[in-house]
């Protein structure tokens, strides 16, 4: 009897440390889950990426937001909440965020691809124009995909579908 008390006491003070430690199956909130006790600014690039991917764009800027706090220097944070941010119409502070990513990252070519589509929305052809040119002499995939958008703007067609 004493042994069988003794075990379901163990049993009781495991489960009960595993559930107060988060040791579940889900995480159930708005936080990344890490193995780490505290979230890196990858873990929250990558819970924003997934949030912009699925067009939940303030959801994805908050995750973004938490990853440039943890890391200010981080191009590709900073190119996904320029993209957030043109999603949502705020152009202005879209091109704040692509010239940082770019500034950190020249030859970044998705922060170029987009800040070029950003300049169609503005309605700046020729600064489009000059982001396509500098990802054509670097022979990237993505001159091609705003050539299309170029083409799209020109020619007065929808822009074809983006793809992150």
């Amino acid at each position: 009897m004493r042994g069988m008390k003794m075990t379901l006491a163990l049993c009781l003070f495991v489960s009960t440390t595993l559930f107060a430690a988060g040791g579940g199956s889900g995480t159930g909130s708005d936080t990344p889950a890490t193995s780490a006790a505290q979230p890196t600014a990858q873990s929250w690039y990558t819970l924003g990426y997934k949030a912009a991917k699925a067009s939940k764009f303030d959801e994805a800027l908050a995750a973004f937001d938490a990853a440039l706090k943890l890391k200010a220097d981080y191009p590709e944070a900073l190119n996904m909440e320029g993209y957030c941010l043109r999603k949502l119409g705020k152009l202005d502070q879209a091109f704040s965020y692509y010239d940082k990513a770019l500034s950190m990252k020249p030859n970044f070519p998705d922060a170029r691809e987009y800040y070029g589509e950003a300049s169609l929305q503005a309605g700046d052809l020729k600064r489009a124009v000059q982001q396509y040119l500098i990802l054509q002499k670097a022979n990237v995939p993505q001159a091609k995909e705003l050539l299309a958008w170029i083409d799209a703007y020109v020619n007065n067609k929808t822009p074809p579908e983006e793809d992150l």
